[in-house]
């Protein structure tokens, strides 16, 4: 990407693959086709391929699901990472998403919206220029995700690469990525969040599994 290029596809809707229907697994699509704007790495490694819906059973993998799926986020379209193992099943080995731009000279906060069965608990990494930039969970009102949110007003104008890595063992979708003029808010008001999450957490986490076992019967 050139030099002062905005960053592009951050809700994952220029996607160009093969509709599936749904309860289809994909196989292999080329990461511009899947992720336009965007490179995919498993450890350090550039990879010119990942899959179209498709779960991991073990080894760590990265998937564009849509537009046919129960895991979608908003829209039509998400990306899916198991940050598993490599193929001896032993070796762990991570998985991100990359891409460089300008961040708008306005931005005050990063925000992007991810679904994940622990409330509370932030699976993700998140770095703009490959420094770690702190993510806070600013809304749970949808089922399905957690809004999430960090302050980069220090990175406003600048270009620089903005990457996304989940923890090893997280199997995370996520979707919806939006620099925003507004302000994250102050920390007292989202450990209120945190403190709504460990009362009502576990209620959540039992129904969101429930489902996710409902659609594994079916086929997912």
């Amino acid at each position: 990407m050139a030099w002062g290029q905005t960053f592009q596809n951050l809700g994952f809707e220029s996607t160009n693959v093969p509709d599936l229907p749904l309860y289809q697994y994909g196989g292999f699509v080329a990461v511009e086709d899947a992720l336009p704007g965007w490179s995919a790495y498993l450890g350090n490694e550039l990879q010119s391929e990942v899959f179209h819906n498709y779960p991991s059973f073990g080894s760590t993998v990265i998937s564009i699901f849509g537009p046919e799926t129960l895991v979608s986020i908003e829209g039509s379209y998400a990306v899916h990472v198991y940050a598993g193992f490599a193929r001896d099943g032993l070796t762990p080995l991570s998985a991100s998403i990359r891409q460089t731009g300008v961040v708008p000279i306005d931005a005050r906060s990063l925000l992007f919206k991810l679904h994940f069965d622990i409330p509370g608990f932030n699976p993700i990494g998140v770095a703009l220029g490959g420094e770690s930039i702190s993510v806070i969970p600013l809304s749970s009102s949808n089922p399905r995700y957690t809004l999430y949110g960090a302050d980069v007003t220090s990175f406003a104008g600048r270009n620089l690469e903005l990457s996304f890595t989940p923890v090893h063992g997280a199997i995370v979708s996520w979707d919806s990525i939006e620099f925003s003029s507004v302000p994250i808010p102050e920390p007292a008001t989202w450990a209120l969040f945190l403190l709504g999450c460990l009362v009502f957490g576990p209620a959540l986490a039992r129904r969101l599994r429930s489902g996710f076992r409902t659609e594994s019967d079916r086929g997912l």
